[in-house]
């Protein structure tokens, strides 16, 4: 069985370009790719998730913090009202997000 498909990529600083004659031939060289990093490995994947987890988690965080009071005024009297968990849940979502976010900076950028 005879396969057309040309492999690109790199191998030892030479770029290559060559038939494959065989489907074993073609998952061999693929293989090849995939072990030597030509594909984006999976430790980079978990570290750009992780840093879009953050910048969610930060986002609900921040509007957690801004969103937990109300106040009503009635005839010159005001009266407000916080929700002090809230806002405390805030913060930790905050903090998470730092924590998150620098280990996929880590990730991303550990070679």
């Amino acid at each position: 069985m005879f396969v057309n498909v040309h492999s690109l990529g790199e191998r030892n600083g030479k770029k290559f370009g060559m038939k494959l004659n065989t489907v074993a031939n073609a998952v061999e060289e693929i293989s090849l790719i995939i072990k030597n990093n030509y594909i984006m490995n999976s430790k980079k994947i978990i570290g750009i998730v992780l840093i879009l987890a953050s910048l969610a988690l930060g986002y609900m965080g921040v509007n957690k913090i801004s969103n937990n009071d109300a106040s009503v005024e009635i005839m010159d009297v005001e009266i407000s009202a916080s929700n002090e968990s809230e806002k405390t849940k805030g913060f930790i979502f905050v903090g998470l997000a730092v924590i998150m976010f620098a280990g996929g900076l880590y990730t991303v950028n550990k070679k």
